[in-house]
Parts: C-alpha cells; structure tokens; sequence
C-alpha cells in the first residue's frame, strides 16, 4: 500500500486510511547503514623492545587488526588494566624490566586476563626454551627470523577460535597435577 512507500518526509495520502502519513527516510537510512557497517577489529596488543622489530609487528597486524603496542611486560600489564581490552598479545621474550615469560605468567594468574592469548616471538628456541614459553601461556611459540605469513596464520588461527576475544577462564576443578620433566621430552 502507499502507507509503506518511503518518502522524502513529505505527507503522503493513504488512500484506505485517507489519512496523511509521513514517512522519513533517516530511518530507513540508518537501517541500510547499520546492515553495511563492518563490525569492529579486534585489538592486538604488541609488546617488543626493538623499535624495528615493533614498527614492522605493528604494520603487518594493522592490516588486518587494530594494533596497540608496549616497549616492555611491565607497559603491557600496565595497557591491560584499560578498555577495550585486547583479544590478543603478541610479545618477545627477551626485554628489560620485565620479560615476556614473566608478563604471561602474570596475565595468566590474573582471573580479568587470564582469558588472553599469548603469541611469543623470540631468538629462544632451544626446547627447554619451548617448554617454558608454552609453561608460561603461549598459544604459539615462534622463533626469530619469523615469517610475516606464518605470525599472521598463527594470531587468525588464535582470534578465529569462537568468542576469541571474549572468552574468559573456567573455573578449575579439583584434579591431580601431572609435574612435567624436560629430561623425558624429545623435540624433534
């Protein structure tokens, strides 16, 4: 019926009503708008110390992410306390003050972010190194000289898990702990 035609905000006669309708197009046009508009980026946080290192992180995750970044653990714990949160953190090792490793273990022993994801990339790569990057939180653990290609298959694969970037802790049940011994594990 002619009551459903969109106007320019002008009245429009119905005629089965025979009363006037005014009809306006904002609303329709924040509809369509609303329909188009892509949803928000996900928030990367990366924490490196070599300025190189962090520019080159920093471009190659905005390209798909918003990117925010830290020079040390400490910054980044410091990062973490303020909206929005990020749905991931991709962090070295290796950094005064306070090192990767340690800011993973803080994340993780934090109910608020112990949620987040944790990429480390660092020159450690020995497999006690491993052991302690994946002991301390790491979903992935990459080795420097990195690929670009592989770090961003690595946080997709991370961001691309289900609720991702809101997903918090289950409460841990009582069970038995299983201590892990370096000496009987072959990397190869």
């Amino acid at each position: 019926s002619c009551c459903a035609q969109p106007s320019t905000g002008a009245g429009v006669r119905c005629p089965s009503t025979r009363r006037n309708v005014v009809i306006h197009d904002r609303i329709e046009d924040h509809a369509s708008a609303a329909m188009t508009t892509p949803p928000p980026k996900l928030l990367v946080l990366v924490v490196e110390d070599e300025p190189d290192v962090r520019a080159l992180l920093l471009r190659a995750l905005a390209t798909e992410y918003d990117v925010e970044s830290a020079v040390n653990g400490a910054q980044a714990l410091v990062r973490l306390t303020l909206k929005p949160v990020p749905a991931l953190v991709v962090t070295d090792v290796m950094m005064p003050g306070m090192d990767g490793i340690q800011m993973a273990k803080l994340i993780k022993a934090n109910p608020e972010t112990a949620h987040l994801p944790v990429i480390f990339l660092t020159a450690r790569g020995t497999p006690k190194d491993l052991i302690t990057g994946i002991q301390a939180g790491a979903r992935f653990y990459l080795t420097k000289p990195f690929s670009i290609p592989d770090l961003m298959d690595k946080v997709r694969t991370v961001l691309a898990k289900p609720g991702a970037a809101a997903r918090k802790p289950r409460p841990r049940r009582d069970r038995k702990s299983t201590r892990l011994n370096s000496s009987h594990i072959t990397i190869s």
